[in-house]
């Protein structure tokens, strides 16, 4: 992710082989602030979408349907843009790599909702 979005700032949005693309120094740094800050957008899409009361009486569903639909971003952004194809398919298991995702996105979305359950209390 740090290398990818290191690149941008020249320019370059669409990397065909991350790996083989030239190091950025703090990429590792990088990568970790840019994914932190994705998170954060979806949990502010997630009060937008729900609002604030959602933080008083949390439902499951709110941050996993937020989380499952925030995977068109990987999928049709990130994953084309390091060189992966569409959803991964420009690697050796791109079912691996969707479910992957997908569970991510969902252990995310879980980790909202217990988060927004210990808030309210």
């Amino acid at each position: 992710m740090g290398r990818w979005v290191g690149h941008m700032k020249k320019g370059q949005f669409i990397q065909p082989a991350l790996a083989k693309a030239d190091s950025i120094p703090g990429e590792l740094a990088l990568g970790w602030l840019v994914h932190y800050v994705i998170g954060i957008a979806y949990g502010l899409i997630l009060m937008v979408c729900f609002g604030s009361q959602w933080l008083n009486t949390p439902t499951l569903l709110a941050p996993l349907l937020v989380s499952w639909i925030g995977l068109a971003a990987p999928f049709f952004i990130m994953m084309p843009g390091m060189g992966a194809g569409i959803a991964g398919a420009n690697t050796p298991k791109p079912a691996v790599v969707r479910f992957k995702s997908t569970v991510g996105h969902t252990v995310f979305g879980l980790g909202m909702f217990i988060t927004a359950q210990l808030i309210s209390g």
